[in-house]
């Protein structure tokens, strides 16, 4: 097993461990927490999504709580892949120094995939009523050029995350 992967599996499970121990506690930090630990549910590496998932359900065990991070957490979750996605770069993600020029590409890739399929599954899960809390925040990502040279992307799972982000939108204008 890749340290990487490893890494990012052995962080969803701390987390939730964490977040299971400390109860309602917790509930203030949810916020800062919930856009990373929802973007391993989108993890390219079965054990990781593995892992998140596990680690969600531990805390939210039932399927109406876990339905309502994303409702109830919208805007900080929006903000967070928003963030990754119009500003990160891989120079920005990884440090040249310990860093490979591949691995940092490799890195940049998963998190623009996870994030882009993130914003995909909130625009398709949430209600409009929802939606339209944060219609300037979603105009302002998919309005962006930006978010769409990913189409264009080196990284095949990059691209298959917009091409779902596009239908997601098309089919959303339709609806």
């Amino acid at each position: 097993m890749d340290g990487s992967r490893r890494v990012r599996q052995l962080s969803h499970s701390l987390l939730g461990r964490i977040a299971a121990a400390s109860g309602k506690r917790i509930a203030k930090h949810i916020p800062k927490v919930l856009g990373p630990w929802l973007a391993g549910l989108y993890d390219g590496d079965t054990i990781v999504i593995r892992s998140a998932q596990e680690s969600l359900t531990l805390v939210f065990p039932t399927s109406e709580k876990r339905e309502a991070l994303s409702r109830i957490y919208q805007q900080p979750i929006l903000e967070y892949c928003s963030g990754a996605i119009l500003d990160e770069t891989s120079q920005t993600l990884s440090d040249p120094r310990t860093t490979t020029v591949e691995d940092a590409e490799a890195k940049y890739a998963r998190v623009i995939a996870s994030h882009v399929l993130e914003i995909r599954n909130l625009l398709e899960d949430l209600p409009d009523d929802v939606l339209a809390k944060e219609e300037h925040a979603y105009e302002s990502l998919l309005q962006n050029e930006r978010t769409w040279e990913f189409i264009l992307a080196a990284d095949p799972s990059v691209r298959r995350a917009i091409m779902k982000l596009l239908q997601t939108c098309l089919h959303k204008r339709r609806g």
